[in-house]
């Protein structure tokens, strides 16, 4: 029997629970489940993703829930049967899934260097009175950013608007809410004060360069070209 959940962390965990508790259960994503197949569309149950959970990180501690969330958020195709795999190698206490393991901690790895790279990468504008910051991650990884973001900017309002998921994460005031692109921030003009301020970073970017030292490989290396898309430091208007 195949069972079909949300495309959420929480669906996930409540899939899982099922899984673990009711035999001859094979568990996908709605968006990947194969259409040939006689799938049954899974609820979602919050305490049953709760219990999951809290007994994952009972029994195998907080590093491996954290890599259950990971594996989530890289959204590959295996990903149901590399955490099943990777549950049965903890519970066994033995390598009999080398690869799973290895796989999930790859996954995780590759998302922490994404994250660790958006937060020197990611620019913000000012519209409206309030931060935004478009970006396209190969993962979803907003909510991976908003506490360091939360930080650095105080109790400054912020939006973290994910282009390639049309998703927007929202914060004020340590408050967070993720919620579907609103146009109207997209559509926003910039304040007249944040037009100044990047013309003048533009300025600063372009005189600091020594044009007889230019080094265009090791500046891809440091910054990649599909992370410029937003920075307006590579836009400049005026050209």
């Amino acid at each position: 029997m195949y069972i079909a959940y949300d495309d959420t962390f929480s669906g996930l965990l409540s899939a899982l629970y099922v899984y673990y508790t009711k035999p001859d259960i094979q568990i996908s994503r709605v968006s990947t489940a194969l259409p040939l197949l006689d799938c049954v569309v899974h609820t979602t149950h919050a305490q049953n993703a709760e219990k999951f959970a809290r007994r994952i990180c009972r029994r195998f501690g907080q590093t491996a829930y954290e890599n259950l969330y990971f594996a989530f958020l890289f959204g590959s195709d295996d990903l149901e049967q590399a955490i099943i795999d990777y549950i049965a190698s903890l519970m066994q206490k033995s390598d009999a899934y080398p690869h799973a393991v290895s796989k999930i901690c790859n996954w995780r790895k590759r998302i922490l260097n994404s994250v660790y790279r958006y937060y020197g990468f990611l620019r913000f504008s000012e519209k409206n009175h309030i931060l935004y910051a478009a970006y396209e991650p190969d993962y979803d990884i907003s909510l991976l950013l908003s506490g360091y973001f939360a930080e650095r900017l105080a109790y400054a309002p912020f939006v973290i608007h994910d282009c390639r998921r049309s998703i927007m994460l929202l914060h004020r005031n340590r408050h967070y809410l993720l919620t579907e692109a609103k146009e109207e921030f997209t559509a926003a003009r910039l304040d007249e004060g944040e037009t100044y301020i990047q013309k003048l970073f533009r300025s600063y970017f372009e005189s600091a360069s020594i044009q007889t030292r230019t080094n265009p490989r090791l500046q891809r290396s440091n910054f990649p070209l599909k992370m410029r898309t937003h920075a307006f430091e590579f836009d400049n208007p005026d050209k």
